[in-house]
């Protein structure tokens, strides 16, 4: 028989649910967890005979501060058991689920499923024990305020919401921050307690509201005292005094709670801000009834100065914050009403600094807004007024920390502008500088965790522009000390959303250096890190339109860097995921230009990934989304570089697809486009890396086009010129993979124009340097798919030039191990037209040595009908059907 000894009031109550066939294990659970200071309660000693169970139960489950369950056939089978679960589900009461026996995924009730089980199978009872009371003590305090407020509002809500029930002072402040701080792994507070809360909030808003009321008509009445006594000198002269005393207490009252609510509202919204688990309509509802507090003060009149610049640091706070939130037309709104407000201070005193500073501060607040809806023309005229007032400031006191640091996050701010137009080296001493002040700042403070965080998001900044330099060892070594003092920050602050958010964003940038240093099987790691991570968050509000942002971008970073591995069926997934949740959030915010550049950033990931499958018509469908999107931004902000770059990336990648669909003339136009674009770019930053880069891939696939055509001489102009730029590069940094890559390309199509003008010893010799440095590359790097692919192919043209020469056996040789490397591609990724394509013209060309060549062809034409079958390449697999028919029908 289980007994219950007697409870003590600081005791933490459990309510242990199990099956009664279960009875002896939980026999032993009860007694356990009572020796380590529990107060267990359960139906078999606290239910009286005759006594209505459900209601008896539901009071203990709300009792409880949290709810053991024994998981096992019986108890999963119990429907007394799952009405239990129920039940502590809708109280928002924490579960801890202990595995006595082995159940079937299945029958596990949905409730449970999500959560991890506590494992007394297999193992010691004792240390089963130990992770139940270990699990349990784990943000108690938070645990047990869930338990007591949740008892406050049920008597709130039975007593039809009498306002006398409600919280107050710091009752009613410990409650919301309790509400602000809920653990990561804590249940989420009901809507019944949340309701509670913001009506307490309302009581108290409402009190302030009267009492300040109340003052003003006390002064009123006053004065008119005073007005009417004038009847008799003395009596006036008291009455005045009495009236000058009540307009004195009137103002004091009336700056008191002004102070309070903008100190309210700046408070919460910091709050708010970054936590997790608050849905983003409760932010929204609580924010807007302290800030209608706000108004109705306002409305009193005689505000001061300093009352203005409180209301101001309020709703620019209040601006932050739902902007962070993804509310970005409440956000402007708000952040244009505090610009104003600060305008008319620097009017009114226009030699006070401390006016100026907070000016600065509201420029910035409406840029980062208008910046993120793709206004950046006005984002950076504000930025730019901002710089200047930091730097003046700044200037004038280098011991002041508030100064100091709006100036370096100016110069971060003037660095992004550079960035955005290109401006590469100007960027970076613009971070340099940056870094300096923040640096300086983190020396005369070290403990201040926003000094580490504010130096470790600029160097993050100087990294990617490294990065696009193509410095890719400096900018991992950047990100590197950047991630360290993150990491710290987040150690001591792990519930706040920003530093976690952190940490998500600085993961992708560590990835993508880590893939541009060659080390793809950790950038992998840590980009199925960042999927977590954002999930994690994103779980907390689904409604949360930046979560959900998060999470949309970690699935296509992932699925992007998949499609480079040659994993198209995780790829596609993936990327899936990410359209699916950008369409949802550009539906509901259309002027968000920052998410629509995102999507098309999908769209064109997809196109590779459909084109790769061999679905072109598909593929080409999701290019011209992303192009019209980019088309759009670039016309809009012509001196965005960064749009520039990215659209004639976009066109060239759709030549690719118009040249596979036999669209030649389309092609060839979309390729010229592109030319103009990344010529201009050039010109603009004649010694940038990313700009010759662009303008050599215009001109391989111009060449390409020009080769299709039959006219070599064009073809081999462009490549030359392409290779004259490739070599450049190289020069500048000879340890950029990406470079080397491009001249062994480079070199491999010169070698198809020399063949193709049948001039055989020339094509060998650049195929044969093309070869080398593509064997050097895979060498370093065997898990590099494209350089793997690309030796193949050169294989695949020396053994046909060989096979035409007469050397069959050194063709065999070469025909041959390209078929081994595409037969192991095409295995790891099947769905691969492209690969498959290749694949089928190696066995065309081994057939033509004479050696087998009957099973060769047979193999090609399967493989071939195969593709067309499937619907992948089919004007390519057309064209390979009716080759490989013809020559079969030519063997004896």
């Amino acid at each position: 028989m289980i007994k219950r000894s007697a409870a003590r009031s600081d005791q933490t109550k459990l309510f242990l649910s199990y099956s009664r066939k279960d009875i002896k294990t939980a026999e032993r659970l009860h007694i356990a967890l009572e020796e380590h200071g529990f107060d267990v309660l359960l139906d078999r000693t606290d239910i009286a005979p005759g006594e209505d169970w459900k209601a008896r139960l539901g009071r203990l489950i709300h009792e409880a501060d949290a709810v053991v369950f024994t998981l096992s056939p019986h108890s999963t089978a119990s429907t007394v058991c799952a009405w239990e679960v129920q039940e502590a589900t809708r109280l928002g009461k924490r579960i801890l689920p202990a595995l006595i026996a082995k159940v079937l995924d299945a029958d596990v009730p949905s409730e449970l499923a999500r959560l991890n089980f506590i494992s007394f199978l297999k193992r010691e009872f004792d240390l089963g024990i130990a992770d139940l009371v270990s699990a349990l003590n784990t943000n108690l305090e938070w645990v047990r305020e869930h338990t007591r407020l949740s008892e406050l509002a049920q008597v709130w809500e039975n007593k039809s919401e009498n306002t006398s029930q409600v919280l107050r002072g710091n009752a009613l402040l410990d409650a919301e921050r309790w509400l602000a701080n809920r653990p990561t792994d804590a249940a989420s507070p009901t809507e019944i307690q949340q309701a509670f809360i913001a009506a307490s909030r309302n009581a108290a808003t409402g009190r302030q509201r009267n009492w300040v009321a109340g003052s003003i008509a006390v002064s009123i009445v006053s004065a008119g005292l005073a007005f009417w006594g004038e009847i008799n000198r003395k009596e006036a002269v008291a009455q005045r005094q009495v009236a000058e005393q009540q307009r004195d207490r009137a103002e004091k009252v009336l700056t008191a709670a002004s102070g309070t609510s903008h100190s309210l509202v700046f408070d919460m919204a910091q709050e708010f801000r970054n936590v997790e688990g608050v849905p983003l309509a409760t932010i929204k509802k609580v924010l807007n009834k302290a800030r209608s507090l706000q108004t109705e003060l306002g409305k009193a009149g005689g505000a001061s100065l300093d009352m203005q610049r409180d209301e101001a640091a309020a709703l620019n706070e209040l601006a932050t914050t739902y902007q962070a939130q993804g509310a970005t037309s409440e956000a402007l709104s708000a952040a244009n009403e505090s610009m104003a407000i600060v305008q008319k201070l620097v009017e009114a005193e226009p030699n006070n600094n401390k006016w100026k500073r907070y000016q600065g501060v509201t420029f910035d607040t409406v840029g980062a807004i208008l910046d993120l809806q793709g206004k950046a023309t006005e984002a950076n005229q504000l930025f730019t007024k901002s710089y200047e007032q930091a730097k003046t400031l700044a200037t004038q006191d280098a011991n002041n920390t508030e100064w100091q640091a709006d100036y370096s996050i100016s110069l971060e701010r003037m660095a992004n502008i550079q960035t955005t137009q290109g401006n590469y080296e100007a960027a970076l001493k613009f971070y340099d500088s940056s870094i300096d002040v923040r640096a300086k700042l983190r020396t005369k403070e070290p403990k201040e965790w926003k000094w580490k965080r504010a130096l470790a998001v600029a160097m993050v900044h100087r990294g990617n522009v490294l990065d696009t330099l193509g410095r890719h060892g400096e900018a991992l070594s950047e990100y590197r000390s950047a991630e360290k003092l993150v990491d710290e920050v987040f150690q001591e602050n792990p519930n706040n959303l920003e530093f976690k958010r952190d940490k998500f964003a600085f993961s992708f940038e560590i990835a993508d250096s880590l893939s541009a240093n060659g080390d793809n099987k950790q950038a992998i790691v840590i980009y199925n890190k960042a999927i977590t991570l954002a999930q994690q968050i994103a779980d907390a509000d689904p409604e949360n339109s930046q979560w959900r942002r998060d999470l949309a971008f970690a699935n296509y970073k992932a699925g992007d860097f998949q499609l480079e591995l040659g994993g198209i069926a995780t790829a596609e997934i993936l990327l899936q995921k990410s359209l699916d949740t950008y369409h949802a959030l550009i539906e509901a915010d259309p002027q968000n230009l920052s998410w629509l550049r995102e999507q098309s950033e999908v769209f064109i990931s997809m196109g590779d990934l459909l084109s790769r499958k061999g679905l072109s018509e598909k593929a080409l469908e999701f290019e011209e989304q992303a192009l019209v999107i980019m088309q759009s931004l670039a016309n809009n902000q012509p001196k965005n570089d960064s749009f520039q770059k990215a659209l004639a990336r976009y066109l060239d990648q759709q030549v690719l697809v118009l040249g596979v669909l036999g669209r030649g003339e389309k092609a060839i136009e979309r390729q010229k486009e592109s030319l103009v674009i990344s010529r201009q770019r050039l010109i603009k930053y004649p010694n940038n890396k990313a700009a010759m880069q662009s303008v050599s891939v215009s001109l391989f696939g111009l060449g390409d086009l020009a080769l299709a055509s039959g006219d070599t001489t064009s073809a081999e102009t462009s490549y030359l010129e392409a290779l004259a730029l490739s070599n450049k590069l190289l020069e500048m940094d000879n340890r950029s993979k990406s470079f080397r890559q491009n001249v062994a390309a480079g070199l491999s199509k010169l070698g198809d124009v020399k063949y193709q003008l049948r001039q055989g010893p020339e094509a060998y010799g650049y195929f044969d340097q093309a070869r080398t440095k593509f064997l050097e590359l895979l060498n370093e790097d065997n898990t590099d798919l494209n350089v793997a692919r690309n030796l193949a192919l050169i294989d695949t043209n020396i053994g046909r030039l060989l096979t035409e020469t007469g050397e069959i056996e050194t063709a065999l040789q070469h025909l041959n191990k390209a078929l081994e490397i595409f037969d192991q591609l095409v295995a790891n990724d099947p769905e691969n037209a492209e690969l498959q394509r290749d694949q089928i013209v190696a066995h065309i060309r081994l057939a033509a040595t004479g050696k087998e060549s009957k099973a060769h062809y047979e193999k090609a034409l399967e493989l071939a009908l195969q593709m067309k079958e499937k619907g992948k390449l089919t004007v390519t697999a057309d064209q390979m059907i009716a080759t490989i028919k013809s020559e079969m029908s030519k063997l004896p």
